[in-house]
């Protein structure tokens, strides 16, 4: 499970870059990022958080604590359940945003609909910039997710025909190195191949062919080391095809 969903540690950070837009893992070798795709964002999330506290607040004084709260408390439930092992994805964070918008949007309500004259007016237009302001931002993020998954679904393409190109047929079984391969799930799966994610030794794989997915720099394992090489597409990436020669 740790390798399919990012490790046992909670990364409080890692789960701010994903708010601020961004793609990370903490499996090595899967895509990352150390910094932040749109700063910005983190503050329009800021003010989500304020909006909730008001809803809570607001929801307080019509229903009780216990009421009001309960979408806070699920919210907090939800995020440990799928934070601990951590889980490196806005998919997994979502159910919390959710559950936080119910309060933002009780939030929005009673600021527009407690004030008066002016103030109202003023909580009106600062609740339509916060949601036009979500749309713009969102849609630039979406895009530019978007724009990512075509290349990395071209460069998948692209690894399997060129493992497939070298012969490559069941029965077989695709590892990668010590440092995990993005493409090595795929390839396994398309080739009708077994999928080892760090094979250690050629008796896992029961005698059938095997193909080392490996990036450079990284530790080969010693039983492939002297294996034919075959470096994939350039839209693979910086991979590596270590195939085990066919036995005559």
């Amino acid at each position: 499970m740790s390798q399919a969903s990012g490790g046992r540690k909670l990364d409080l950070l890692n789960n701010l870059r994903i708010m601020s837009g961004g793609q990370v893992s903490s499996v090595p070798g899967f895509p990352s990022i150390k910094g932040w795709s749109y700063p910005p964002l983190l503050g329009w999330w800021a003010v989500f958080g304020v909006l909730a506290v008001i809803g809570v607040y607001a929801a307080r004084r019509y229903h009780g604590w216990l009421l009001a709260a309960t979408p806070v408390v699920c919210a907090l439930g939800v995020y440990l359940l799928y934070s601990l092992p951590v889980r490196d994805n806005s998919r997994y964070l979502q159910p919390m945003w959710a559950l936080l918008a119910v309060s933002a949007a009780g939030g929005i309500y009673w600021l527009v609909t407690a004030s008066r004259g002016r103030l109202r007016l003023a909580a009106i237009v600062a609740a339509s910039l916060f949601v036009v302001v979500e749309l713009g931002t969102q849609h630039v993020v979406q895009a530019s997710a978007n724009a990512q998954r075509v290349t990395q679904g071209q460069g998948q393409t692209d690894a399997v025909q060129a493992v497939r190109g070298l012969g490559v047929g069941p029965p077989c079984v695709i590892t990668s190195s010590l440092i995990a391969v993005p493409y090595s799930l795929p390839a396994a799966y398309y080739l009708d191949c077994s999928y080892v994610p760090h094979m250690k030794s050629l008796t896992q794989a029961d005698g059938r062919r095997v193909v080392v997915l490996f990036q450079g720099g990284r530790h080969l394992q010693t039983f492939a080391q002297n294996w034919p090489a075959h470096r994939l597409p350039r839209t693979a990436g910086n991979v590596v095809a270590y195939v085990q020669p066919q036995r005559p």
